[in-house]
């Protein structure tokens, strides 16, 4: 996923905001977790496509709480959304929408 999104960062907003992208990835402590089974890649593909069940898949199989795409087309779909996944489906900016407003919540 990682050289997925270096090749689209790369492909849209060229080579500055790749170095931004490296930068930001090297602040983070990332989990390499293994490849999703084929199980579960099979049971991805009728909600999303082939060519994207491994995102699906792989957020599923290391229980992630929420995915991330901008993929309104194969992931942010209304399939999708109600397959009553543990995983939520957000676009960044409806990601960072949230943490904003959980911040701004009273204790």
């Amino acid at each position: 996923m990682l050289l997925e999104a270096r090749r689209n960062v790369a492909e849209k907003f060229g080579e500055t905001e790749l170095l931004r992208l490296y930068r930001q990835l090297a602040g983070l402590d990332p989990v390499m977790v293994p490849p999703p089974s084929q199980e579960l890649l099979e049971r991805c593909v009728p909600l999303t496509t082939e060519k994207d069940a491994h995102v699906l898949a792989a957020a599923l199989a290391c229980q992630a709480k929420c995915l991330l795409t901008l993929n309104k087309q194969h992931l942010l779909t209304d399939l999708v959304q109600s397959a009553n996944l543990s995983v939520q489906m957000l676009t960044p900016g409806d990601f960072l929408n949230e943490v904003v407003r959980k911040h701004d919540q009273p204790a």
